[in-house]
């Protein structure tokens, strides 16, 4: 079991549900970028 999960969006689009708040792909990605370059 995955600590997400998934849901069809407005506009068609995927959305990622953590907790209470859904999350884009586009947004996942940018915050583990940034994670990244914070930890670089």
């Amino acid at each position: 079991m995955m600590p997400y999960k998934t849901k069809k969006g407005k506009d068609g689009g995927v959305l990622v549900e953590v907790g209470e708040k859904d999350y884009t792909p586009e947004e996942i990605s940018s915050m583990v970028l940034q994670k990244l370059k914070r930890d670089a």
